[in-house]
């Protein structure tokens, strides 16, 4: 009888822990009676165990969820994979609409103002989720036909440090930032981190015969010299 009815209480606290998002705790007493509660313990001889709510992703789920709809749509009328999209936002702004970056970028796709302009999108209306997303993914999407989808890196590269930038060093620049970047969308996206392949030299146009280049060393400096790769130390 004891049993059922402390079988009965866990089942309630697990349900009650579930809607209300608290965690689960299991302990002894000072005296040496056994308790479950959703409340944390401040008067106990030992924690046997603590079960996690699902706070974090019930949470994660609603934010997503909002913009679903949207995404699906936006993201089916432009050919992109939702799921793509919403590891991007994800990783951007977190499903918040009024997010700003310390450099600009705004709303869930974190677009510059001068890139959401591109897509007929005004500084006014860069917040508006359905505008945000229809620019966001049809930069994404402009991307894609660039560098390919079979070059993920690179797309996902120039979303985050620019066209400009990933062509200039012909790939992935050597920017921790934008590598770190690369990652966790990749980690959002597939479930894997990806093994990439940093350029670490960047074009720049030919002075004479000299050839005018720069590069990172492999710690991290940056060097300006007009000696081919294989002349150097």
């Amino acid at each position: 009888m004891r049993f059922k009815i402390l079988l009965i209480f866990l089942i309630f606290v697990f349900l009650f822990s579930t809607i209300g998002f608290a965690d689960i705790y299991v302990y002894i007493t000072k005296d040496g009676q056994k308790v479950i509660s959703n409340f944390k313990p401040y008067n106990y001889q030992k924690i046997i165990k603590i079960i996690k709510s699902k706070k974090h992703f019930y949470k994660g789920n609603l934010k997503s969820s909002v913009y679903k709809e949207k995404i699906i749509r936006i993201s089916n009328k432009y050919g992109v994979d939702p799921k793509l999209v919403e590891s991007i936002i994800k990783v951007e702004s977190d499903f918040k609409k009024t997010a700003v970056s310390r450099r600009g970028a705004k709303g869930l796709m974190q677009l510059m103002e001068e890139t959401a302009k591109d897509y007929g999108v005004s500084s006014i209306e860069i917040f508006d989720p359905e505008k945000n997303l229809t620019a966001g993914i049809r930069h994404l999407k402009k991307l894609i036909n660039k560098y390919g989808i079979n070059n993920l890196e690179k797309v996902l590269a120039a979303y985050n440090a620019g066209e400009t930038t990933v062509d200039s060093y012909g790939g992935i620049p050597p920017y921790k930032e934008t590598i770190n970047y690369i990652k966790k969308v990749f980690k959002e996206y597939t479930g894997k981190s990806p093994s990439l392949k940093i350029s670490h030299y960047r074009r720049r146009r030919s002075w004479g015969k000299s050839g005018i280049r720069s590069y990172y060393d492999k710690d991290g400096v940056l060097c300006i010299t007009n000696l081919h790769s294989k002349d150097r130390n």
